[in-house]
């Protein structure tokens, strides 16, 4: 029966069918194209959240695959370098014999003992080289104490530069809140007497007017300063210690002569020499100018803070010329009187007094200082009683670090500023950066070794070889420290070149060759359990992908299947809609 009806089911009916086939076909386009079986939440949620869960375990196993290999790859960096470490040691063992040969002269010894020393240098070198990722591996360095100064890094800084006997200042900085100490943080070996040194105070101006005295570095200080003679220096140094806070991990070492003296504020270095030679103003300008001290020209100090200024009173012992005045044939030509300037140096030209108060130049009253810049003038100075222009010091009493202006024909001793800038330190003194510290207590190297945070593996091989007498290591460092302090007495000590001595040093070879070669032992017995562990990795990843694989991959068989019903349904339904489009326009033919 033929009717016309205003809703044509047949169509509807095809067109939803029609739909149903593209949007299936769709699907399994997609799933073909991306081999997924599940590309969105809406495919299969249970399935996407395991699969989800798959991946994350089998992404943490590579990677802890990849932290294996670095660990054992460190393993292997120590191993070898203990190796050589091992053949150094054998032939000190030979050396330490040798010198038990009653037939020896004096000098034939000596020369022993002088290629013991090398060989002693040569083992702490491979162990201060001996680096992984820019991390030290055989000085005990994964807690926060760093050595700065290795044995070949000293003697390449200042050799030939003094001799034993020479008596040198030291003034060591740290960056920021950084800290140094000497001597490991033991409170009888810091003690500066105990170890030729003598403790010198005024180097800690934190505030800019308190200087701390020290009588020893035990527990980490922003900095050090001492004196001693150069041999005795070099012991302290070579237990010299960083530790990182908040600074850049860069240690600045200044090894001075006695006479001068060095000051770092903000990142500023100068040095100063105090001269008692009493001269005028002018011929003590002209002498400053005059000098060098290591490439760095002189001239009469510019004090620039409170710090600096109680720094260098502590090491005037009388009243002394600085480098400041107001006479315009130095400071700013046609300046009224008063007009306060540093005349040389890198503040050369900056005002730091602006005539004086109420604008009077012959008021006995204080100037007017400038915003910002630092100045120290005494109550009521300058006043300019007799035409005085040049800026002195005061070194003592009431009045110690105030000035004061004298004239011309006044004498007096004077304050020799090298430097007054950031990169002085480089050029005068030594620096050395550690920037690879860390900031935290450190501790043995931890790696993650497996799919969960609990597998881990910490590797306790990686200790201190160095023959050093701050050898870090916690088991068997009073051996290597017994050593090196053995060998620096044959060495420095022509008395001690006896045959005892040396068959002591022998046996503490023996027992030091036999540490190193546990550690090897424990380095080998460490790599061969994680190449052990990398395979459980890799069969445990193997495995989880097998598993991924079969929870939220395409199964193409199926799919290309399903696909192939979805196009032929799509074209049925598609001719079915025309069909069903068509039956409308029959009915309206009979109406014709």
């Amino acid at each position: 029966m033929l009717s016309l009806k205003t809703i044509n089911a047949s169509a509807l009916y095809s067109m939803k069918r029609l739909g149903d086939m593209q949007s299936g076909l769709s699907d399994s386009v997609e799933k073909l194209s991306s081999g997924l079986r599940v590309n969105h939440a809406r495919d299969d949620a249970a399935r996407l959240r395991i699969g989800l869960d798959l991946q994350r375990q089998v992404k943490t196993l590579d990677a802890a695959v990849k932290n294996t290999m670095n660990a054992i790859s460190m393993a292997q960096t120590a191993d070898g370098a203990l190796a050589g470490i091992s053949d150094a040691l054998i032939r000190l063992k030979g050396l330490a014999v040798q010198g038990r040969d009653g037939a020896l002269s004096t000098t034939q010894l000596k020369s022993i003992a002088d290629e013991m020393e090398q060989i002693r240098r040569e083992v702490n070198s491979i162990a201060n080289r001996t680096t992984f990722n820019s991390r030290r591996l055989l000085t005990d360095e994964f807690g926060q104490w760093l050595s700065v100064i290795p044995d070949e890094v000293l003697d390449a800084n200042w050799d030939g530069e003094y001799s034993d006997t020479d008596t040198v200042k030291v003034v060591i900085t740290a960056d920021g809140t950084d800290q140094v100490r000497l001597f490991e943080g033991n409170a009888t070996n810091a003690a500066a007497a105990g170890n030729g040194l003598t403790v010198i105070s005024g180097y800690k101006l934190d505030d800019g007017s308190t200087a701390e005295t020290k009588t020893s570095w035990a527990s980490g200080q922003i900095d050090i300063a001492f004196s001693g003679t150069w041999a005795n220096v070099k012991n302290a140094l070579r237990d010299l210690e960083l530790k990182r806070t908040t600074g850049n991990g860069i240690v600045d070492v200044q090894v001075i002569p006695t006479t001068m003296n060095v000051y770092t504020q903000n990142g500023v270095t100068s040095y100063y020499y105090v001269e008692s030679t009493l001269k005028t103003w002018a011929n003590a300008r002209s002498s400053a100018l005059a000098s060098n001290f290591r490439g760095l020209d002189g001239y009469l100090a510019n004090i620039t803070s409170a710090g600096e200024n109680t720094f260098i009173v502590q090491k005037t012992g009388a009243d002394a010329w600085i480098g400041g005045s107001d006479d315009p044939t130095y400071a700013g030509t046609g300046n009224p009187e008063g007009y306060y300037e540093w005349v040389d140096g890198p503040e050369s030209g900056v005002r730091f007094l602006s005539g004086n108060a109420g604008g009077s130049t012959t008021s006995s009253s204080a100037g007017v200082t400038v915003s910002g810049i630092y100045s120290n003038f005494n109550t009521g100075e300058p006043n300019d009683d007799g035409n005085e222009d040049y800026v002195q010091l005061y070194s003592s009493g009431g009045t110690a670090g105030k000035w004061n202006d004298l004239g011309s024909a006044h004498t007096l001793g004077y304050v020799i500023e090298y430097g007054g800038t950031a990169g002085a330190a480089s050029i005068a003194g030594k620096q050395f950066a550690i920037d690879w510290a860390p900031y935290i207590a450190g501790e043995d190297p931890t790696f993650q070794v497996g799919a969960f945070t609990k597998s881990t593996y910490t590797a306790s091989a990686f200790r201190d070889a160095r023959i050093a007498t701050n050898n870090r290591d916690t088991a068997a460092g009073d051996t290597f420290q017994d050593l090196a302090t053995r060998i620096l007495d044959i060495v420095n000590t022509a008395s001690s070149r006896t045959s005892s001595n040396f068959a002591k040093i022998s046996n503490l070879v023996d027992d030091v060759v036999t540490e190193i070669a546990a550690r090897r032992t424990a380095l080998g017995s460490m790599q061969n359990r994680l190449l052990a562990t990398i395979q459980n990795d890799n069969r445990q990843s193997e495995g989880l992908q097998q598993s991924k694989s079969m929870v939220v991959e395409t199964d193409f068989a199926a799919e290309t299947a399903r696909l192939t019903r979805m196009q032929i349904g799509q074209q049925a339904a598609t001719a079915a809609l025309a069909q069903a489009n068509a039956m409308p326009n029959v009915v309206l033919a009979l109406l014709k």
